[in-house]
């Protein structure tokens, strides 16, 4: 995993240690907010990096 995208999953693990119930998401799961970048999926994008980061 290049660095800033590892930097960015082990922000997002600490995070959630902090935050439990929070849910990882993308752009387009949020409502009212800019659809400017749809193509990310949050929740794929995590359920693919956790397993390196935990």
């Amino acid at each position: 995993m290049e660095a800033p995208k590892a930097a960015t999953a082990r922000l997002v693990a600490e995070l959630l240690t902090r935050y439990p119930d929070a849910e990882v998401l993308g752009h387009g799961d949020v409502p009212k907010v800019s659809r400017a970048y749809l193509s990310f999926d949050g929740r794929s994008w995590w359920a693919s990096v956790q397993p390196e980061v935990l």
